[in-house]
């Protein structure tokens, strides 16, 4: 995984996805690599309050555009809670992994992050925070 930019997150959405962990919301076998991803992208991010983090910044309910490098094709989805997830409403769970690879990163980041086909590059087109 190779990222130089900077993580920010909401410190709202910081203290959210701390009680799910420290109340067993989170916690399932099968998730366990992915809620240490988590974890590792939390422990990097400076946490900001509401009025001061920039709006293009991807957080918990925002609707971003990602494209995958490889394939030229984007794909816009809304991140999250865990248990809220729906493909038809394209609702991601922040523990898939393009959602955690992204979380707390901006419009114009281009992140690498291992998903289960591999090692992928992704650029975030756009961002749309409705609070």
């Amino acid at each position: 995984m190779q990222q130089v930019q900077s993580l920010i997150i909401l410190n709202d959405d910081y203290k959210k996805i701390l009680s799910w962990l420290r109340n067993g919301y989170l916690l399932n076998a099968k998730d366990a690599q992915l809620i240490q991803q988590l974890k590792d992208e939390l422990m990097k991010a400076k946490q900001v309050s509401r009025d001061i983090i920039p709006g293009d910044v991807v957080r918990l309910h925002s609707t971003v555009t990602v494209m995958e490098m490889d394939k030229q094709q984007p794909y816009t989805f809304t991140i999250v809670p865990p248990g809220q997830t729906s493909i038809p409403e394209k609702r991601v769970s922040l523990l898939a992994p393009i959602a955690t690879a992204i979380f707390g990163y901006k419009k114009g980041d281009c992140i690498e992050w291992k998903v289960p086909a591999g090692q992928k590059k992704f650029l975030i087109q756009d961002v749309v925070n409705i609070d």
